[in-house]
């Protein structure tokens, strides 16, 4: 192997180990709290190097989003394919808006990137950062546009709220000590796919007007 090549697959191995650490403490930690000096001592190595990797602490924050946003795309994929004039399409709504997020759940970094995403969206200052209008709202407003054509019957601002409704819903997953806290069923986190959809296709379908 030659150098250069060498040289290449050493900075891709470091570039995801940087990437591996920021997604952990930004989970832990939150934005703010986070600093590059902390990532860069997690990984025994300096400031300099990882400002090598990522100019600024939120080019390494969209990256970190960038690498996940894989799950959002298979999202916006399944949602797409529903035929909404079918008798259960709000079930497969619902299914294309749980499953690919809850099946990477079931990995570390999944896990992980559930509580991030948990902590920018209830965070106030989200907006400054562009993260969810750049990565997550593209894939809402297919959602809303399906919901709607699913459901042409609900009143104004109903789909906006349904899809809000859901997204706080299904980031509360990320937290199974709670659910954990209040349950005396040991196994209470297996039956969070079912009890969730459920409730989110009631919720969707709904009687109300």
């Amino acid at each position: 192997m030659s150098t250069e090549v060498q040289g290449n697959t050493a900075g891709t191995r470091r570039r995801e180990q940087i990437l591996d650490v920021a997604l952990e403490m930004f989970a832990d930690r939150g934005f703010e709290a986070t600093t590059m000096r902390a990532i860069a001592e997690e990984i025994r190595t300096t400031a300099p190097l990882v400002i090598y990797h990522f100019a600024t602490k939120l080019d390494l924050y969209r990256a970190v989003f960038a690498r996940y946003q894989h799950l959002n795309e298979e999202r916006r994929r399944e949602v797409l394919k529903v035929d909404t004039a079918a008798s259960d399409a709000v079930e497969r709504i619902v299914d294309a808006f749980l499953l690919p997020t809850l099946k990477a759940q079931e990995t570390a970094g999944g896990k992980l990137f559930a509580r991030l995403v948990l902590r920018e969206a209830s965070d106030p200052a989200a907006h400054e950062r562009g993260i969810l209008a750049e990565y997550f709202d593209p894939m809402a407003r297919d959602f809303i546009h399906v919901m709607r054509t699913a459901l042409p019957d609900k009143p104004p601002g109903f789909h906006e709220w349904a899809y809000l409704f859901g997204v706080g819903a299904l980031t509360g997953t990320a937290l199974p000590h709670r659910i954990a806290s209040l349950s005396e069923l040991p196994n209470i986190n297996e039956f969070r796919y079912d009890h969730l959809r459920n409730v989110l296709v009631a919720g969707w379908r709904g009687t109300g007007r």
